[in-house]
């Protein structure tokens, strides 16, 4: 008797459509650029489900290996953009609770993408954007970058990593630091504490970023 086997081939997804996200692929290194320059790339909620539908391509795609992410104008990101949480654009209770889930499974999808992930960090990196490099494999960031987590200072809580993430990769008792304080930090701070794995000059960080990927390229992952 014979066995026959069929095999399965999987069909790659549609690449979505964004709004203030820049989506750019060559070869096996995918590119994702917070657009928002004008307000610090500032994590709106139309940005924020750009990247969650970005994510979720990439968690299904088997087209690119390396992902990096990083923002327009000269910074990372500003986190969430507290203009819309004024306005009552996030809604109800219930609906708030609902974004936070929903940005919860983007920081997780991120984390546990079978692609190597690089946040390459210019200028603020703070709240939500810090939560990202959390999420990504490498961070690289300039010597002008300034992060930290000052949700404290606007009555919320960090959502979605700058707790139990942040915990686990500088300890507790710093990560209550963090956070219980707001303040914001130098780029040498980052390394000293491992949030970043190096710091470059503030010209040098896509040289640098791009040094990173021809050399991840020539690994056998």
């Amino acid at each position: 008797m014979t066995n026959q086997f069929r095999t399965i081939e999987m069909k790659e997804p549609e690449l979505p459509t964004f709004r203030d996200l820049i989506f750019e692929g060559e070869g096996r290194v995918a590119t994702i650029i917070l657009n928002r320059p004008r307000v610090t790339n500032a994590l709106s909620i139309s940005l924020s489900e750009d990247l969650t539908r970005a994510v979720e391509y990439l968690r299904d795609t088997q087209q690119y290996q390396i992902v990096v992410i990083k923002g327009a104008g000269g910074n990372f990101c500003a986190g969430d953009d507290l203009s819309e949480m004024g306005s009552g654009a996030w809604g109800d209770a219930n609906q708030t609770m609902r974004r936070v889930r929903l940005y919860q499974h983007m920081a997780n999808t991120l984390e546990e993408l079978d692609k190597i992930t690089i946040a390459a960090v210019d200028g603020f990196c703070v709240g939500g954007g810090l939560e990202i490099t959390m999420a990504c494999d490498f961070v690289i960031c300039t010597d002008g970058a300034r992060w930290g987590m000052p949700e404290v200072d606007w009555g919320i809580t960090p959502g979605w990593g700058g707790t139990t993430r942040l915990a686990r990769l500088i300890g507790r008792r710093m990560t209550k630091e963090i956070n219980l304080l707001g303040a914001l930090h130098s780029a040498a701070r980052g390394l000293q504490l491992g949030l970043f794995n190096r710091f470059v000059a503030n010209d040098q960080l896509h040289a640098e970023t791009k040094k990173l990927v021809d050399l991840l390229l020539m690994k056998n992952f």
